[in-house]
């Protein structure tokens, strides 16, 4: 294996690596920011001045308190340290794995025995045991009396 080979996404494993770090620091400032140990100053920007991250940034500490920008950090931090794993597991070449393949299942329905019908036997196929069996019961069991066919055929009738 050469060596170019070997670092393809190098830059990509150095980028995700580092924005694990830093997501790491961001989820460790929110966590002090909710042990209350990191000052968290009421207003960033002036009325009428700064970007809109500054001013929703004020938006939320006026309505949810220093809670709620720590919240803000949170998930940052943790959607930093998501984008870094992506980056790190994607720059890895993995072979596919021979079992999340797509499998067929045809040879298991085809191994599943079908209860032989009596068209299939009058079609050529040779009958089975069971069905030779079955046949044989229902030779040896009484004849019904007319009106015990057409019983039954109303009960089957909708």
């Amino acid at each position: 294996m050469n060596s170019k080979a070997k670092f393809d996404n190098l830059d990509k494993i150095v980028g995700g690596i580092l924005l694990f770090v830093l997501g790491v620091f961001i989820v460790l400032y929110a966590s002090q920011i909710f042990h209350g140990e990191a000052d968290v100053a009421a207003e960033v920007c002036a009325s009428g001045k700064g970007s809109s991250i500054c001013h929703l940034r004020n938006w939320i500490f006026t309505q949810y308190g220093a809670y709620g920008i720590g919240i803000c950090y949170l998930l940052f931090g943790a959607s930093t340290i998501g984008v870094a794993y992506y980056l790190v597991a994607s720059s890895f070449k993995t072979k596919p794995n021979k079992y999340l393949e797509t499998q067929t299942i045809e040879p298991v329905i085809n191994s599943i025995e079908k209860p032989e019908t009596l068209d299939d036997v009058l079609n050529g196929e040779e009958p089975t045991v069971a069905f030779l069996e079955e046949l044989a019961v229902l030779d040896s069991s009484p004849a019904l009396s007319d009106e015990e066919l057409e019983r039954q055929a109303l009960e089957q009738k909708p």
